[in-house]
């Protein structure tokens, strides 16, 4: 019965294959995760896709700034850094939301809106970790339409 097992597989490739599964387990990621890596930042925010209630007026969202708490964490092996992961944890602040006149554009009411009253899901926009640069949120952008807030770097 061993004779069969010794056609089938070599002792060189029972080697590389038990060395190969050693590596796998040694090389296993682990996340890091850590408080001195959550950030808390205020940053330009631009919106998108408000959908009015009152249809007989216009409606605008200026720029406005808002503060947003984001992490980093790392996945990683005995090799180094397999990943990093930037995770946005809540967005706070207030924007103006502008109701305007269709026909002569006259500001005709102003609604203070906590930013925090809509479930947003959160995207991260592509982030570069380079070597001695640093890493900084510098823009959200919210999609009413979607529900969606997506940071840049």
């Amino acid at each position: 019965m061993l004779s069969i097992y010794k056609k089938i597989i070599s002792p060189m490739k029972l080697n590389n294959i038990i060395q190969e599964e050693l590596n796998n387990i040694l090389n296993e990621a682990t996340l890091i995760k850590d408080n001195n890596l959550k950030f808390v930042q205020v940053v330009n925010a631009d919106f998108y896709n408000f959908e009015p209630y009152r249809t007989e007026l216009d409606t605008n969202i200026e720029r406005t700034k808002i503060t947003v708490y984001w992490g980093l964490s790392f996945l990683a092996n005995t090799e180094g850094i397999q990943e990093f992961k930037i995770e946005i944890e809540k967005v706070e602040g207030v924007y103006n939301l502008q109701f305007f006149d269709k026909q002569t554009d006259e500001l005709m009411q102003e609604a203070p809106k906590n930013i925090a009253d809509t479930p947003w899901r959160f995207h991260v926009a592509d982030a570069v970790l380079q070597l001695g640069s640093g890493l900084y949120a510098k823009r959200l952008d919210f999609d009413f339409k979607n529900n969606v807030c997506q940071l840049m770097f």
